[in-house]
């Protein structure tokens, strides 16, 4: 299993809190990611002032180096198979699974769907070990039947 935490920052949503994570273990610095944050622009057609807080992921990359690679191919795509590999390598894996099937978001689990983030940093036959930085200890577990009806 990984040695890596994910920090709670209250001004952070989780896919920022995995991004920082992320830059953190691999240490690299990731400021330049948030240079957005503040960015607002003016939709003239709906009159509406609205937020637009720029690619993080394309200045992740430009500026600190780090590549975040997704939308892999669904057909013959075998998720484990990458999750041993990167793990292998020393690489959390980050995922986007559905809250219904998140088992330590107990005000979620089983009642309501929503997009949420986390990073898997270990596994065993019947489950993904994994680092959240929502409502969790310093890891958590998710078995594969959940985590296989919530993969997003």
């Amino acid at each position: 299993m990984l040695n890596i935490q994910i920090e709670r920052n209250s001004s952070n949503n989780c896919y920022d809190e995995v991004f920082v994570a992320l830059a953190k273990y691999k240490e690299r610095d990731f400021e330049v990611m948030f240079s957005g944050s503040w960015g607002c622009k003016f939709d003239k057609d709906s009159n509406t002032l609205n937020a637009d807080r720029g690619d993080k992921e394309l200045l992740l990359e430009k500026y600190h180096g780090i590549k975040l690679l997704k939308d892999f191919p669904a057909e013959g795509f075998n998720f484990r198979k990458v999750v041993e590999e990167e793990l292998s390598k020393g690489l959390p894996v980050a995922v986007v699974v559905d809250t219904y099937y998140i088992p330590w978001l107990t005000q979620y689990y089983k009642l309501q769907h929503y997009d949420h983030v986390f990073l898997i940093i270990g596994y065993n036959d019947e489950e993904y070990f994994t680092t959240d930085s929502q409502f969790a200890k310093p890891f958590s577990k998710i078995s594969l039947d959940d985590f296989n009806q919530g993969l997003i």
